[in-house]
């Protein structure tokens, strides 16, 4: 009797089991709010801040020909501008009913859900390296992301929204190699509608859904009533048209080379790339716009060239989610690196593609861990946290150029072990065929025999 009762009762190793996660994430949550009343970039939060007030007074369609207080009209999708309209209506219920935006929790609230969003972020990443290499490896994996600091920084602190479109894309990620299509392209279309940059990853769905075109339909059924949905307001509303605006204006809004992105071209032409128009020709041939669609156009496509076969042939849960999250890592990686135009922040959806790659092998780690640290420096780089890294960029004035010309030299690695995948999987079908050969002599020597 005594027995079967210490049955019932859960185990100690069960009970730490189960209070991992959430303590990880009250971790993460804490952290984060803890840092969130600071300053941040005055810029960004107090456009936020004045495109959830105008969508609260004026309605989301209005909102985006008309603002108060001064605020820029939006230059992102409809459902952020849903976002900040839910931000603002629950800042104006709970805490301001007269909407009184220079209130300091109006800066907490506003951040509030990126923040939301990087927990999130920790569930959905533990849970995919889990299903990778175990639950220990799971959790190690969600407390990277509760601490990572260009993650931590970027929501609380800077108070910018990249955390929430990645958040999407992961999910629609996940949702490929378990082979929900139409859950895939709901989530993919929901993070085109909140962020432009979306599309670097256009050319992996894009070739996924070409060699499966029968779950073309399927991904049509998810993304349709979302798109629908998202639009329904803004098309009663008569702002389709400046809907349309903001996704044909994002090429050409900030119409610098670089916008302080220590990437390809600030490796070569450093803070000229910051003042520099992008159509301007290169060596009178060619623009930088165009010469940056070229770069991306090619070593995407050759990424997913080398890519194809292993596409095609049967994978295993834990091989498609390898592949997957390399490809999509090296995807928002050129993404950044070669395209002009590029602000400091793009680089954001590395950090959390890279983490189940950084799974797959001590070398991804450390390539995970060296990207990662040096898009943390360029973000210190347009907006220092405090004088050890502003004096850090003001006494070595070349420090911006040598991690710009690393992350391309740490892209070319992350290529690298994409093409070492395909050797190995070319190495293993020849290994396969010359045994089959060698089988088959044996047989028809017997025959003879």
């Amino acid at each position: 009797m005594l027995t079967h009762s210490r049955r019932l009762l859960p185990s100690w190793s069960g009970v730490l089991a189960a209070s991992i996660l959430p303590l990880i994430l009250a971790g993460a949550l804490l952290l984060r709010m803890g840092l969130s009343p600071m300053q941040g970039l005055d810029f960004d939060i107090g456009t936020n801040q004045g495109w959830a007030k105008s969508a609260v007074e004026l309605g989301l369609a209005r909102s985006y020909t008309q603002q108060v207080s001064g605020a820029m009209l939006p230059n992102y999708p409809p459902f952020s501008m849903m976002i900040f309209a839910t931000t603002g209506h629950i800042y104006k219920t709970f805490v301001s009913p007269v909407y009184d935006a220079g209130l300091p929790a109006y800066r907490i609230i506003i951040k509030l859900p990126a923040i939301f969003a990087d927990l999130l972020l920790c569930v959905l990443l533990g849970w995919i390296v889990a299903k990778m290499r175990g639950r220990n490896a799971g959790w190690l994996a969600a407390g990277i992301a509760a601490l990572h600091p260009a993650i931590v920084y970027e929501s609380a602190v800077w108070g910018q929204t990249d955390s929430i479109f990645t958040l999407f894309l992961v999910a629609s990620i996940a949702a490929l190699a378990w082979e929900r299509t139409a859950i895939a392209a709901a989530f993919f279309t929901l993070a085109f509608l909140t962020k432009a940059q979306t599309a670097a990853l256009l050319p992996l769905f894009g070739v996924w859904y070409l060699i499966r075109p029968v779950r073309m339909l399927w991904g049509l059924a998810g993304s349709i009533p979302v798109l629908l949905i998202v639009l329904l307001p803004f098309a009663i509303g008569g702002a389709i048209p400046a809907v349309w605006n903001v996704y044909a204006g994002s090429v050409g809004y900030y119409p610098v080379i670089s916008s302080a992105a220590y990437n390809f071209w600030w490796s070569l032409l450093a803070d000229s790339s910051w003042s520099r128009h992008d159509t301007e020709l290169v060596f009178g041939v060619i623009t930088f716009r165009a010469a940056g669609y070229l770069l991306f156009t090619g070593i995407t496509g050759a990424s997913l060239l080398v890519s194809i076969r292993r596409m095609i042939a049967p994978m295993t849960r834990k091989q498609t989610l390898g592949l997957l999250f390399l490809l999509a890592s090296l995807s928002s990686f050129a993404f950044f690196l070669f395209l002009t135009e590029m602000h400091e922040r793009y680089l954001f959806p590395f950090v959390a593609f890279g983490l189940p790659v950084a799974f797959l092998g001590r070398k991804e780690a450390w390539l995970y861990a060296l990207v990662s640290g040096l898009f943390f420096m360029n973000l210190l780089g347009y907006l220092a946290i405090g004088f050890i890294d502003r004096g850090l960029y003001n006494e070595f004035s070349s420090l911006d150029v040598f991690f710009a010309s690393m992350q391309v030299f740490l892209f070319a690695l992350l290529f690298g072990v994409l093409w070492s995948q395909r050797v190995v999987a070319v190495k293993k079908k020849w290994e396969w065929r010359a045994g089959f050969v060698k089988i088959r002599r044996m047989l028809i020597w017997q025959r003879k025999a």
